[in-house]
């Protein structure tokens, strides 16, 4: 249903007007719009399909859940208990790049369909649900599920916001 996006140009997400607003407080919430979002035609404005969006959310919930081989920066890991707090009081903004050692981790396939994103995505949010504890963070350090989920969910509404349906105005 839902359709892709031109594989010409690139698009710079920085500069994509005419998002959707996304607020989720809740795992559950997120379940929800992945399932309303898969079953219904939508128009993506970003680079990826909505099959790689939820795939590359699931990346990231499995990441907070699972744990991650990375090692990031001795700065990174310097200031990130910090910026945590930050981070987690703000919104996420689009067009940021992580480094290739840590994209590797995140970046969806090129054909994942979207019933195989929602199942992978689904799936995560599931075992995220069934369980308190969370690895530590490669950047952030030790962290709660609470800090988790939230983090990821901030994640999936810059994300989602890229996904506008078609049969209604959100």
């Amino acid at each position: 249903m839902p359709t892709s996006p031109s594989a010409s140009t690139p698009v710079d997400t920085t500069k994509v007007g005419n998002r959707r607003e996304v607020h989720l407080e809740t795992l559950d919430e997120l379940s929800r719009e992945v399932d309303r979002l898969a079953n219904q035609p939508t128009r993506v404005l970003g680079n990826w399909t909505l099959g790689q969006i939820f795939e590359h959310l699931a990346r990231g919930l499995e990441a907070a859940v699972d744990g991650l081989d990375y090692r990031p920066p001795l700065w990174m890991r310097l200031t990130g208990p910090t910026l945590k707090f930050v981070i987690l009081k703000t919104s996420m903004r689009p067009g940021m790049k992580l480094p290739d050692q840590a994209a590797v981790h995140f970046r969806p396939g090129d054909a994942t369909t979207t019933e195989e994103g929602r199942a992978r995505l689904q799936a995560v949010i599931g075992r995220c649900q069934a369980t308190e504890e969370r690895p530590r963070h490669p950047i952030f350090g030790k962290w709660t599920a609470t800090q988790a989920n939230k983090f990821n969910l901030m994640h999936a509404e810059l994300h989602l916001s890229f996904v506008i349906p078609e049969n209604s105005e959100n």
